[in-house]
């Protein structure tokens, strides 16, 4: 390009639109990196809700196969009753 080309809005318009091309990428890159923290944190805490849960579970059968009461069972896990009486029953027909 000759010096008498050269036009100050042409370069105006490049370097636009270079920023634009930068602060897009940028823009992307951050949102993908919280949406992917956001998720794994997401993800965890379900994970631990559903170990836990299992957990409770667990302790729920134990106690009403030792012979406790389902409501002393659910003070103790803090499940609904409405679980621990299904449990209740699926113990007491494996118990005939």
């Amino acid at each position: 390009m000759l010096y008498g080309e050269y036009r100050i809005e042409d370069e105006i318009a490049v370097v636009k639109e270079e920023a634009w091309e930068d602060g897009h990428a940028e823009g992307r890159a951050a949102g993908h990196a919280v949406g992917h923290a956001e998720g794994h944190a997401e993800g965890h805490a379900e994970g631990w809700e559903k170990c836990s849960k299992h957990e409770k579970l667990t302790i729920a059968r134990n106690l009403l196969e030792r012979g406790s009461t389902p409501e002393f069972t659910h003070e103790i896990t803090g499940l609904d009753l409405e679980t621990i009486q299904g449990l209740f029953e699926q113990v007491a027909g494996s118990k005939k």
